[in-house]
């Protein structure tokens, strides 16, 4: 099989591509021959060292695979070689072949691409989590999602209007706006609203893993129109462990609905290290 590894923290030029063994599953594992890999922001800042519980070089990154099976270990019986899945790693999903335990393998539809599968576990996993269960987002409420230009935020406010939200506001910096309005996301600046919740000293009480709320007496929010009651969500999400039943279900959501992952064809973090050019 092959590989990609972070030899050393920094740009892209520290990725090497290497030969390596095959592993083969163990008890209740899954062998996958993967066809796509994700790309998220959580891996560039873990190749450049600024993701927290980062492993020390040399390591594989890599959340999450799409791809086919090709062995199963003893004890796994309804998922066979040849199945079409979708998986979420702890690392190492930069490969031709990633072993992944059952309970993090979800069979997929046919009408759902590698290419979507892969773009699955890490945004929308998170984005239900916040939205679905346990944030439980009632029908007919008014939500505000932070960062809803970027990969979790496009998942969440399409669960929120599945969820047939009345109106969704997303923050994010002035020049994904207009990108926002298409979506059908009321925008809401980025930098206004931190200033706003600095000055008004907004304290935060746990709705549910990654959904939030300002604890009441709630003042008007840095946008005309946002009645009150509103949802506030936003992700805090780190070491939450996959989970099969919302995978499972958000690929069948995929499958049945006009959700699409958002995919881009390059990245750009903002640290330290800006890559010269997107990441094989």
């Amino acid at each position: 099989m092959q590989r990609v590894i972070v030899t050393r923290y920094g740009p892209p030029e520290v990725l090497q591509l290497e030969e390596a063994e095959t592993p083969e599953p163990d008890n209740g594992e899954v062998l996958v021959r993967v066809a796509r890999a994700g790309i998220n922001f959580a891996d560039l800042l873990a190749r450049m060292g600024l993701y927290p519980g980062v492993p020390k070089p040399p390591f594989v990154p890599g959340y999450e695979v799409a791809g086919t099976v090709a062995s199963v270990g003893s004890g796994v019986d309804d998922i066979v070689v040849g199945d079409r899945i979708v998986a979420g790693r702890s690392y190492g999903g930069y490969a031709t072949h990633v072993v992944a335990p059952k309970a993090t393998v979800s069979q997929l539809p046919d009408s759902v691409s590698f290419d979507a599968a892969a773009a699955l576990p890490v945004n929308y996993l998170t984005a239900w989590l916040a939205v679905v269960h346990p944030g439980a987002l009632q029908d007919g409420e008014t939500v505000l999602i932070h960062g809803a230009a970027g990969g979790v935020g496009v998942a969440a406010t399409q669960l929120a209007r599945l969820r047939s939200a009345a109106r969704i506001f997303g923050t994010a910096s002035p020049e994904k706006h207009d990108w926002l309005r298409e979506q059908g996301v009321e925008p809401v600046d980025r930098n206004g609203f931190r200033r706003y919740q600095s000055r008004h000293g907004w304290t935060w009480g746990r709705l549910g893993t990654g959904s939030c709320r300002r604890r009441p007496p709630a003042p008007e929010l840095p946008q005309p129109g946002i009645g009150r009651p509103c949802r506030y969500l936003w992700y805090l999400c780190h070491g939450t462990r996959s989970q099969t039943q919302p995978t499972d279900t958000t690929a069948r959501v995929v499958a049945c609905t006009s959700l699409q992952p958002s995919m881009d064809d390059g990245c750009q973090p903002r640290c330290h290290w800006r890559p010269s050019r997107p990441l094989p």
